[in-house]
């Protein structure tokens, strides 16, 4: 029985349309390759040659592991009912324009909290991290949602902490809980690509705007102004920028070769 013209046309239409997706996709894969190459040349030219990241996943002995007490003290948080939202909305807010209801809340919330604190605060200054398989997604290579969102809500926490400190004149306090953050942003940083770089990079910043209020603090001492400018994270950028644009380019890679094997199938995921 020959087959209907409404049929041919329709066959012909969607091998029209897989062709044309596929083209597109081979471009995309083209145009990221491109860009990564000239991004790589123009980085080169400005700030030096790049260089290799450290291995991820290199074994950390556990007293010299960070990420041990980071993942500790975020686990050991007690945040019931409206007290994390709430954490999380003076993160975003000067302790100039708190409430009175705010701190006194936020203080409440702290004193609950003080054994997580302490965890999160042993991790100050240490320089080595790795967060392990256990807290990592097979599939996607990045840390499982739960623990990641407990370690930003962490690093909220410390941030209130420390801006309590300086409306109660505690510098060694500020100074201990600042060290904890930098450490926050790095462990983080040094991280697999992806999701952990970016909340890597909002941990920095919350440490940056918590520097930015102890230099306008009038009460902050000089001392304590060069110890905090000494904790600043230390991150290797080079590294972190490239594996950021190699992650990209491996997404757009691992795409283009499902679609390759499946059309069919590989053009209905997201």
């Amino acid at each position: 029985m020959p087959t209907s013209p409404v049929v041919r046309w329709g066959v012909r239409l969607v091998a029209g349309a897989l062709v044309v997706a596929l083209a597109a996709l081979l471009g995309v894969r083209a145009y990221g390759k491109s860009r990564l190459a000239a991004a790589e040349r123009e980085f080169a030219k400005r700030v030096g040659p790049q260089e290799r990241s450290a291995p991820i996943g290199v074994k950390v002995a556990e007293e010299e592991n960070a990420s041990i007490f980071l993942r500790n003290g975020a686990e050991a948080m007690i945040l019931p009912g409206d007290d994390r939202p709430l954490v999380g909305e003076l993160a975003f807010e000067p302790v100039g324009r708190w409430s009175e209801r705010n701190r006194a809340e936020l203080r409440r919330i702290l004193a609950a909290n003080g054994a997580a604190l302490e965890l999160l605060r042993s991790a100050g200054r240490m320089t080595e991290s790795d967060f392990g398989p256990l807290a990592w997604d097979e599939k996607t290579r990045e840390l499982t949602t739960p623990p990641l969102l407990n370690l930003l809500t962490a690093q909220r926490l410390l941030l209130g902490d420390a801006r309590i400190a300086l409306v109660d004149r505690e510098p060694r306090r500020v100074l201990s809980d600042a060290a904890a953050m930098a450490t926050m942003a790095t462990a983080l940083e040094r991280e697999a690509p992806g999701v952990e770089l970016q909340m890597g990079l909002a941990c920095e910043g919350m440490l940056l705007a918590l520097l930015e209020e102890a230099i306008a603090d009038p009460s902050t001492e000089r001392a304590a102004l060069v110890k905090l400018q000494a904790i600043l994270p230390d991150v290797d950028l080079r590294a972190a920028w490239r594996r950021s644009n190699l992650w990209e380019q491996g997404e757009i890679e691992r795409h283009v070769a499902e679609v390759l094997s499946d059309p069919a199938g590989a053009r209905q995921k997201p």
